[in-house]
């Protein structure tokens, strides 16, 4: 969220991509509800930090992936709503995949889909 709106005008990060990799390693609860206000107190626009209003494990990982410019499921099951959140978007997404078999995996989604992506972007 900050490298996309931010600090989206820096030189230095124009050309980043951000791949977020999800994980079913959530928290019970919420963190601080006014951790909000710390995020408008930097300027960020309202639509960008609404998930902020109840701060939980999957409202903060929905800000991520949607922020992202693709996202890998790192964990076989991360749950219904988030997943059907994932695949709402339009973005590469690469599904899980077994320890044995994820390096030829992330291989080929960070050169074909990621950086294809930012050929077709130019």
């Amino acid at each position: 969220m900050y490298i996309k709106n931010y600090y989206g005008n820096d030189p230095l990060f124009e050309d980043s991509k951000i791949v977020t990799s999800v994980y079913n390693q959530s928290f019970e609860g919420t963190l601080d509800t006014e951790m909000i206000d710390k995020l408008r107190f930097d300027a960020l626009d309202d639509d960008a930090v609404t998930e902020f209003e109840e701060p939980s494990y999957i409202n903060l990982m929905k800000n991520a992936v949607r922020f992202s410019d693709g996202i890998i499921k790192a964990s076989e099951d991360l749950g219904e709503e988030l997943n059907s959140y994932i695949d709402s978007l339009d973005k590469p997404v690469l599904e899980y995949h077994s320890h044995e078999e994820f390096a030829d995996a992330y291989e080929g989604f960070y050169l074909n889909d990621i950086l294809d992506e930012k050929e077709n972007d130019e």
